[in-house]
This record gives C-alpha cells, sequence and structure tokens, in this order.
C-alpha cells in the first residue's frame, strides 16, 4: 500500500517550535506553535505524536529552520535552510510582486 507522502517544516526558535504537513499540492493539512521550554526534543516528539494521530502512517520530507534548527539538522540528518533564505523563497512564490 502506498503511504501519503508530505513536506514538513520545522522551525524550531529560542523559545518556540512551529510544525507545519502540506500535501504535493501545498495544501495545509497540519499546523502547531508551542513553547518549547528548553525542551525542543520532548515538544517535537509530542507534535510529531499528534502528526501521525491526525494524519496516520505517511512518508514525510522534513525540513529544519530557525535559530536552534542547525544543530537538530545536523543531528537528525535533515536537511537545514536559513530563515532568511526560506522567507526569501516563500515570497517569490507567493508574493512575486513584492521589492
Amino acid at each position: 500500500m502506498i503511504k501519503n507522502r508530505y513536506r514538513v517544516g520545522i522551525d524550531v526558535g529560542s523559545t518556540t517550535v512551529k510544525v507545519v504537513v502540506v500535501d504535493q499540492d501545498d495544501t495545509l493539512l497540519f499546523a502547531r506553535y508551542e513553547r518549547h521550554f528548553a525542551d525542543i526534543q520532548g515538544t517535537l516528539a509530542k507534535i510529531f505524536n499528534e502528526v501521525k494521530n491526525e494524519l496516520g502512517d505517511c512518508i514525510v520530507a522534513p525540513i529544519i529552520t530557525g535559530s536552534g534548527g542547525l544543530s537538530l539538522a545536523q543531528a537528525a540528518e535533515i536537511p537545514f535552510i536559513q530563515e532568511v533564505v526560506a522567507v526569501s523563497k516563500a515570497v517569490k512564490i507567493y508574493a512575486p510582486k513584492t521589492d
């Protein structure tokens, strides 16, 4: 059975983590914004349990950004994108006339 394939954006900031899951059409399927209280791994584990509960088994392609994301990305071998670069790419797609 083919599992659904989703893209996952993870933003690890100094006080919060944000997670979004979108499908191949960029439809938002899941979003969470939570304070991590210096327990980034525990907070992400909780959020990803929620993702599994809401979306079931799936294949994901994650990418991490944020001030606290680089070391996590390296440890988990997940691609990292600097947040200014990520925002710039998003603006070019969703608001291409923006200067």
